[in-house]
């Protein structure tokens, strides 16, 4: 398959080899993308391309991989664990600390949550550049779950955590350690969190304690209060498939 680059103006975008295009989309690295392309599962222009050199021109070849385009921009994802006392805003005129102080320095792009937490709300904030995954994400058709850990002012009655669990935005609620108490898990689909604070505080169970402690499957482990780390390119992949 030849590439169009030959009727193009010296002006043009530079053509780039397919397999680094795909690299650059941040699904996997440039030999993994050489077996992708030989498996049939790489198409240029609605054309599966099964060769390698192949060369196409980001921003006007349209490649696709397993029916998802790519974008050929390595995108940044960065989770962050959020503090108490931290707000998702770009800046705050009281002079508190936002999460963007916190990523100040994860990427070369500017990257924004793709949700948020409120201030008084702890746990994982995924950042990105990547627009269009943030969108499926937390969009309405998503299947993007958030696993929280509620510390409440009181123990849990058994019949309220009964009801709870029959509310339909509510996926699934236990007591933590499967011990009656104070200490909740609930999961819930993504963008929620606002909403689980308002349930038990209607019920008059003062919340003391929010903590994200799963979203979209990423969890907090090896990763302290107030740190973030970039995501694998496995970890980018499986939230791709989650957005869909």
């Amino acid at each position: 398959m030849k590439s169009s680059t030959a009727r193009r103006s010296s002006n043009a975008p530079l053509a780039v080899r397919l397999n680094k295009y795909i690299a650059n989309s941040g699904v996997c690295n440039r030999r993994e993308a050489d077996t992708l392309i030989l498996k049939g599962e790489v198409a240029v222009n609605g054309k599966i391309v099964k060769e390698h050199g192949v060369k196409v021109v980001p921003g006007s070849d349209i490649v696709m991989l397993r029916g998802e385009r790519l974008h050929g921009k390595l995108f940044s994802y960065v989770l962050l664990n959020k503090p108490k006392n931290c707000i998702s805003a770009v800046t705050d005129p009281q002079g508190r600390i936002t999460v963007f102080d916190l990523v100040a320095n994860a990427s070369e792009s500017p990257i924004h949550p793709v949700d948020s937490l409120e201030r008084d709300t702890l746990g994982l904030l995924l950042l990105t550049d990547d627009v269009d995954l943030a969108k499926r994400l937390i969009g309405g058709a998503a299947e993007t779950e958030e696993l929280y850990h509620l510390v409440l002012g009181s123990e849990l009655d058994s019949k309220h955590l009964q009801d709870i669990s029959e509310r339909p935005e509510v996926l699934e609620i236990r007591y933590v350690d499967d011990k009656p108490g104070a200490d909740v898990g609930i999961r819930v689909k993504a963008g929620r969190n606002k909403e689980v604070r308002r349930i038990f505080e209607q019920m008059e169970y003062p919340v003391q304690r929010l903590d994200r402690v799963m979203f979209a499957g990423l969890t907090k482990r090896d990763l302290p209060r107030g740190r973030w780390r970039h995501l694998s390119q496995k970890e980018v992949a499986f939230l791709r498939m989650s957005g869909r």
